[in-house]
């Protein structure tokens, strides 16, 4: 199982082409839009709100229905994503006498913190989405993504990010 954690801005139909493509492979994924994401309450998110919905809406579910799970980071998502998987692992849940867990962490273009450490970002909307994420992408898809962009709460990054997974034996 693949759990896709999207960036800042975006939400799962930024990726609908790539989980296409992990679909035709033989992949199964799970991804789902971060509360600080298009947020209605955006000055009550934070590293840690968006953490704790990673580990409680999308990696322990599968975790406890006994899938080991790769967890796809993005961007902002590195610091989120890390802190949520931290003691998930397979071998951390394997010498608890579980099964079930964290098998790898894949950071892309992600930001790997420190616990303690804030993510570098004070931008919370993007001038020139076009030329910022999708310089290299053909026209038609690089327009349906911008506009498909949302607002980032602002907080995400200046919030510290919590013990990170990487940390872990996998």
């Amino acid at each position: 199982m693949l759990a896709i954690i999207p960036a800042a801005w975006h939400s799962p139909v930024h990726y609908s082409a790539y989980i296409h493509q992990l679909r035709i492979a033989g992949y199964t994924s799970v991804i789902e839009r971060l509360p600080s994401c298009d947020s209605l309450h955006p000055r009550v998110q934070s590293v840690a709100t968006d953490a704790a919905f990673i580990r409680e809406r999308i990696l322990i579910p599968v975790i406890e229905a006994g899938q080991e799970v790769v967890v796809i980071m993005h961007s902002y998502s590195g610091g989120p994503g890390s802190v949520a998987a931290k003691g998930l692992s397979l071998t951390d849940r394997l010498a608890a006498g579980r099964t079930g867990g964290v098998i790898g962490l894949i950071y892309i273009s992600a930001f790997i913190a420190h616990e303690g450490q804030t993510l570098p970002n004070g931008q919370m909307g993007v001038k020139n989405a076009r030329e910022v994420f999708y310089n290299d992408v053909p026209d038609a898809i690089a327009i349906q993504a911008v506009n498909n962009l949302r607002d980032q709460a602002r907080s995400t990054a200046f919030t510290p990010c919590g013990a990170p997974a990487w940390s872990d034996p996998f």
